[in-house]
């Protein structure tokens, strides 16, 4: 190969037009995916520590009250349904996909958990 045939080949419009696009393109997935990562970190901490405190309440033959889950939260969840209606359900929104945990309560005037499901996406 000569050097015109080489220097034409490196400096190929179609070519130079492929590598920005993949050196734009792919930060912004790498960064998307690091985001949704956090979401769903958030999601499963917040569900690992509410099942915990679940089992130590069963396992001391207590209930665990409503308000004590709060303290367990990680990340800003949104939150969807009344602890007077029976259960309320935490999304956690990453930038590809939520992921939901589904709390079942039981009692109107001191609300205590009867179930935890989640995180789902």
């Amino acid at each position: 190969m000569t050097e015109a045939t080489t220097k034409s080949k490196k400096n190929d419009p179609k070519k130079q037009i492929v590598r920005i696009g993949v050196a734009v393109v792919l930060p912004i997935f790498v960064v998307l995916a690091i985001m949704d990562r956090s979401a769903k970190n958030a999601a499963t901490e917040t569900t690992t520590a509410w099942l915990d405190a679940l089992q130590s309440a069963t396992d001391a033959n207590k209930e665990l009250a409503f308000p004590d889950l709060s303290q367990h939260v990680t990340g800003s969840p949104e939150t969807t349904g009344e602890a007077s209606q029976g259960s309320v359900v935490y999304t956690w929104k990453g930038t590809l996909r939520s992921y939901t945990t589904t709390i079942t309560l039981e009692g109107t005037d001191q609300p205590v958990v009867t179930r935890i499901e989640g995180p789902s996406s």
